[in-house]
C-alpha cells in the first residue's frame, strides 16, 4: 500500500513579506497538498493566498479526506477561494488575486488542478520530468509559439506577468488533469520564484541525498533558488509530496486468495477424468457378484 512522505518549505527571498502560502493534510491513504502565490502587493497577496488555503483546509475537512470526484472538490477548492479573495476587496481598485496549484493522491492516482504560474511536476523515481502543468502567463504564450525558449522563460521581460489568476472580475476556471503513478514518483509544487532558479539543464527536483530527510531536502531547496535568484529574489515556496510502497501488493494477495480455493480442491479430490473410469469398474466389480451369486444358486439350490 502506497505512503507518503510530505515535506513545504518557504522563503521571502529579496522582498519584506512573504506572500505565498503552502499546506498539506494527509490520512496515511490521500493526501492534498496546495500552494498559492498572492497578487496584489501589501498584505492583500499575503491574505488572497491564505484564502487558497483555508478553502482546501475546509473541504478537506468536510470530506474527511476521502474525494469520491477529486476534479470537482480540487475546483470547489479553487471556487471557494475565488469567492474569499472577492470578499477581500470591497474597492473595486483594489484588486487582490492568486494563483493555485492543487494536487490529491489517493491509492493508485494523482489529481491536481492549477490557475495562473505556480506549477506541478510530476517525476519518477530518478527524477526525470514525466509531465509539468502549463502556464498561464505571457511567457508560456510566447514558448508555445515558439518565439522564446525555455531557458528565457525566467529571464523575458514579460516574466510574472500571468493571464489567468483567481481573483478579478470572474471565476474563469481551471485547468485539470490525472494521472496514474508508480510507487517512487515525486510530485513538486512550487511557485514561480522556484522554479525560476532552476536552469533549463538541470533536474526540477535531485533526489534527497541519503543523508537528508526529505524536509531538510526541501529548505536546501529552497534557500540554492533565493540563491541563484540573486538580492531581487521573489518568495520562494515549494510542496514535495513522495510516494513510497507499491499498490500492487493488495490487488496481487486478492488475486492469491481468489485462486487458493479451487487449488486446495484440487488437493483434496481425485481429478475429474478418473471419475468415469472408477464408476465403470464398480459397475463390473457389480457383473462379477451377480454371477457368482446366479452360478452359487444353480449349483446347490436348482439341482
Amino acid at each position: 500500500m502506497p505512503t507518503f512522505q510530505v515535506a513545504t518549505a518557504e522563503h521571502t527571498g529579496g522582498r519584506q513579506e512573504q506572500q505565498d502560502s503552502v499546506a498539506y493534510w494527509t490520512n496515511g491513504t490521500q493526501c492534498l497538498a496546495v500552494l498559492a502565490d498572492g497578487v496584489g502587493g501589501n498584505t492583500d497577496g499575503k491574505a488572497a493566498s491564505q484564502a487558497v488555503i483555508d478553502s482546501a483546509k475546509n473541504l478537506w475537512t468536510r470530506e474527511k479526506g476521502l474525494f469520491h470526484a477529486p476534479k470537482d472538490q480540487l475546483t470547489q477548492i479553487a471556487e471557494d477561494a475565488f469567492s474569499a479573495i472577492e470578499q477581500l476587496a470591497p474597492d473595486a481598485n483594489r484588486k487582490p488575486a492568486s494563483t493555485i496549484v492543487a494536487l490529491y493522491v489517493d491509492q493508485k492516482n494523482a489529481h491536481w488542478v492549477h490557475c495562473g504560474d505556480s506549477r506541478l511536476y510530476h517525476l519518477n523515481p530518478s527524477g526525470r520530468v514525466i509531465t509539468r502543468t502549463r502556464d498561464h502567463s505571457v511567457v508560456q504564450m510566447l514558448l508555445d509559439q515558439d518565439k522564446i525558449t525555455e531557458a528565457e522563460l525566467s529571464t523575458h521581460p514579460d516574466k510574472g506577468r500571468i493571464l489567468k489568476a483567481l481573483g478579478g472580475n470572474s471565476f474563469k476556471g481551471v485547468d485539470y488533469q490525472s494521472s496514474h503513478y508508480q510507487p517512487g514518483d515525486t510530485f513538486l509544487l512550487c511557485s514561480d520564484g522556484y522554479w525560476e532558479s532552476i536552469p533549463a539543464d538541470q533536474a526540477a527536483f535531485p533526489p534527497t541525498p541519503p543523508n537528508k530527510t526529505l524536509q531538510q531536502h526541501a529548505k536546501q531547496l529552497v534557500e540554492r533558488a533565493v540563491q541563484n535568484n540573486g538580492p531581487d529574489s521573489d518568495n520562494t515556496s515549494l510542496a514535495i509530496i513522495h510516494t513510497e510502497g507499491d499498490h500492487r501488493d493488495s490487488a496481487s494477495q486478492a488475486a492469491a486468495s481468489t485462486s487458493m480455493p479451487s487449488h486446495a480442491a484440487g488437493r483434496n479430490e481425485p481429478p475429474n477424468e478418473k471419475k468415469p473410469l472408477k464408476a465403470f469398474l464398480l459397475i463390473l466389480f457389480g457383473i462379477f457378484i451377480l454371477f457368482d451369486i446366479l452360478l452359487i444358486l444353480y449349483l446347490f439350490v436348482l439341482k
